[in-house]
């Protein structure tokens, strides 16, 4: 796993996860919601969530929408994915979102929307710890 971002605290908070993203195009830029039918998480809203996403398509333009989501008070807590997008890098290091990236597909396929996830960062040790929590109800 990689971490972008000199970071080094705890994040908490729900899942949204989705199959396919791009921040030009999927995301409202107005109300921080999912507008694409083909994410698997249509309406979704990712304001203060856990992004996790599968494969990030899109635009070089994303990195700006992500700055806008950001400063509306929109963008997600954290995103993790099995690859990293440059836009999505970039943007993230505009906003200062944690970005964990080289997640095994097995590891992501086990993690769903609105589970709860519990990030544990420690850049100086380059030590990520993903917790996972589960609603078996």
């Amino acid at each position: 796993m990689k971490l972008e971002n000199d970071i080094m605290n705890t994040i908490e908070g729900e899942v949204v996860k989705v199959s396919v993203i791009s921040f030009l195009g999927d995301i409202d830029r107005e109300k921080g919601t999912i507008i694409s039918k083909d994410s698997g998480c249509f309406g979704c809203s990712i304001k203060n969530k856990i992004l996790v996403v599968e494969r990030f398509r899109g635009s070089t333009v994303g990195t700006y929408v992500l700055y806008s989501l950001c400063r509306k008070g929109l963008a997600p807590k954290a995103i993790i994915s099995i690859e990293p997008d440059p836009v999505v890098v970039a943007g993230a290091a505009l906003c200062g979102i944690p970005l964990i990236y080289g997640i095994s597909e097995n590891f992501l396929s086990s993690i769903s929307t609105d589970d709860k996830i519990r990030i544990e960062m420690d850049k100086g040790a380059n030590e990520v710890c993903i917790v996972v929590e589960k609603d078996f109800l």
